[in-house]
């Protein structure tokens, strides 16, 4: 008995609801607009990523994206060994050189952002470090990891990228995503 009359209760709000919806009002409006959407080279976004042309290993490739190629760092284009210390760019005493970075981010907004630079979408053996420089500091961010920089209009943060290789038998290549997202900052 109690079972019917939960049934009935049910019944009686969406008969209710029923009455709502039928009286005029509408529910839903729809129009479309046309869009465009700027597609830049990565030197050319509102966050850049410009490739230092002192370095062979560094370039934009056809498609206009920054590419960071290891294998242009030995003489025999094959990467480096296990049990490596390398470095992309200049650091000096932990701070990335001037005209010496692997590549810059530029801010080309007209205001202040946050740079988020997210190494944690990597796999292999070993440790890749972004080291980056401002204006005002030094921040390094390590695979697993992100590091958010805050960059004024136009300043730049220059980059320079260590690799640490496992000494193993069978070594895997350091692979997967580099993410550089930017929002406004928060004053």
């Amino acid at each position: 008995m109690k079972r019917r009359t939960v049934l009935i209760g049910l019944g009686s709000a969406a008969a209710g609801s029923a009455l709502v919806f039928g009286s005029g009002a509408f529910t839903q409006v729809s129009a479309d607009r046309s869009v465009t959407i700027g597609i830049d080279e990565d030197s050319d976004a509102l966050l850049a990523l410009v490739a230092n042309d002192d370095l062979e290993s560094v370039f934009q490739n056809d498609d206009g994206e920054l590419e960071i190629d290891s294998e242009a760092l030995s003489d025999g284009d094959e990467g480096f060994n296990v049990s490596a210390d390398v470095e992309i760019g200049e650091t000096d005493e932990g701070d990335v050189e001037e005209d010496g970075e692997a590549f810059k981010v530029v801010n080309n907004f007209d205001t202040d952002i946050d740079v988020t630079v997210d190494l944690e979408d990597l796999d292999g053996d070993g440790d890749l470090t972004f080291v980056m420089t401002d204006d005002d500091e030094t921040t390094e961010v390590e695979d697993g990891d992100d590091a958010t920089v805050e960059l004024s209009d136009g300043e730049e943060l220059l980059v320079a990228i260590e690799v640490e290789t496992d000494p193993g038998q069978d070594p895997e290549d350091i692979e997967g995503d580099v993410t550089f997202s930017a929002e406004p900052a928060d004053d």
